[in-house]
């Protein structure tokens, strides 16, 4: 099962290419520094490496991976203000 998906990094340093679950990798745009990049992936190990760059990516869409981002982040939240 593979899942395409678009991301707005914001000043990266290093390419989403280096994750072993990406099957395609496209720049679309960049400006002052951020990319919008599209990629299809397959697997969970890209939300986990989303996850991981914390506020300098937001997940554009597909609108079913921005809601899991969105719900994983919620239950962080929960649990550090608990």
């Amino acid at each position: 099962h593979t899942e395409k998906f678009v991301i707005c990094q914001k000043k990266c340093y290093y390419y989403i290419a280096i994750l072993k679950s990406v099957l395609y990798i496209k720049v679309i745009s960049e400006e002052n520094g951020s990319y919008v990049i599209e990629a299809e992936v397959y697997g969970k190990g890209i939300l986990m490496w989303l996850l991981s760059q914390g506020s300098r990516v937001e997940v554009l869409k597909p609108d079913s991976m921005r809601e899991e981002m969105i719900a994983v982040l919620q239950k962080m939240n929960q649990m550090y203000n608990n």
